[in-house]
């Protein structure tokens, strides 16, 4: 067998060592002759995303000031014109869509109206969500104040009106925006509603499980089959009923499964949430998750769990079929109990 030289054993991963080590420095002058360039072109198109939002700015305040509400930490920035007074602000929020985080910008006048609003993240159904992008629904939210609602038809000077077959991405957009209004009142030191900021975030989900609501009426309660359950009315502008939430639980896994069914008066599902649940992490919690609960939209009749997406019926969780049925006995159990305080047929 021959014997291998110090040549040909060490040149070998020496000439290797001088090509990464030269690699290596000639991408670390690379980034430093373009990292600033990168960070110059993202501030600038950031600054213009924020003149898009609020046109009457001339310029914004270079560092984002903080803010705290609900919780949540903020930033936003301040719009000002060319005597650098205050002409406006920016705020950026985040809330839960169909398929995942929408995160909005959204631009509020001095005089606390919406002065444009910008999508900076979306992940939902093509076609249907992702609509939202469109001018005709942006533009719905120019001038707005206050808080936001959603309505299917007819909005008025307080609601916009809904993306077909994508109410859940409305609303979304629509609480990101509600946000940004509160934070608005919360930087001017205007008074907030008389609820707590807990109430708020309350009202805020409830909107989100049944959109045609502006107010809520509730707890109540209702019984069926021996146990008693909380359920919350939801009430357009004209105190007219537009459905209801009911708060129910099924056995699950590994204990109680507490969901959160709306139902409008049609006696259709608008919404389901998985309010509590501890079953195996990652296994039996991806029930909470909107693939699994979105199922539920749109149902009407007793829901099926099955392996297979059908007519009235939801496709189970694979590993998970205990923590399915939960969700899916809670939710027949929402529908039971609109029937008894309607007298419909869901």
């Amino acid at each position: 067998m021959k014997k291998l030289s110090f040549k040909e054993l060490v040149l070998p991963g020496i000439t290797l060592f001088v090509i990464c080590l030269i690699t290596a420095s000639l991408l670390a002058f690379t980034n430093q002759l373009t990292a600033p360039k990168i960070e110059a072109m993202a501030a600038a198109n950031a600054d213009v995303a924020r003149k898009k939002v609020l046109a009457t700015a001339e310029s914004f305040i270079d560092e984002p000031e903080p803010l705290h509400l609900n919780g949540e930490t903020y930033q936003y920035f301040k719009g000002l014109d060319k005597d650098a007074n205050v002409v406006g602000y920016i705020f950026t929020t985040v809330t839960k869509g169909y398929g995942g985080d929408v995160k909005i910008m959204s631009g509020i006048g001095k005089d606390g109206k919406v002065s444009g609003i910008e999508i900076l993240e979306l992940s939902e159904t093509p076609g249907l969500g992702m609509k939202a992008y469109d001018d005709f629904f942006l533009t719905q939210f120019l001038d707005k104040a206050g808080c936001v609602n959603v309505v299917k038809k007819e909005a008025d000077d307080n609601s916009i009106c809904a993306l077909t077959g994508a109410t859940i991405t409305s609303s979304a957009v629509a609480g990101a925006v509600n946000i940004a209004l509160e934070l608005f009142d919360l930087v001017n030191e205007k008074p907030g509603p008389a609820d707590s900021s807990a109430t708020n975030a309350d009202e805020r989900a409830r909107k989100l499980l049944l959109p045609l609501a502006d107010s809520f009426e509730g707890p109540k309660k209702a019984d069926r089959s021996g146990e008693s359950y909380d359920y919350y009315t939801g009430k357009d502008t004209a105190d007219t009923t537009t459905g209801y939430i009911f708060e129910t639980r099924a056995n699950g896994y590994n204990g109680i499964v507490l969901v959160k069914t709306a139902v409008d008066t049609g006696g259709v599902i608008t919404g389901v949430k998985v309010a509590a649940i501890n079953d195996t992490e990652g296994l039996g919690t991806q029930v909470k998750n909107e693939s699994f609960v979105g199922q539920f939209i749109g149902l009407r009749d007793k829901v099926n769990l099955t392996t297979s997406v059908g007519e009235s019926s939801v496709q189970v969780i694979t590993g998970a079929t205990l923590s399915s049925g939960a969700v899916v006995n809670a939710v027949n159990t929402a529908l039971e109990l609109y029937k008894s305080l309607t007298g419909g047929t869901p």
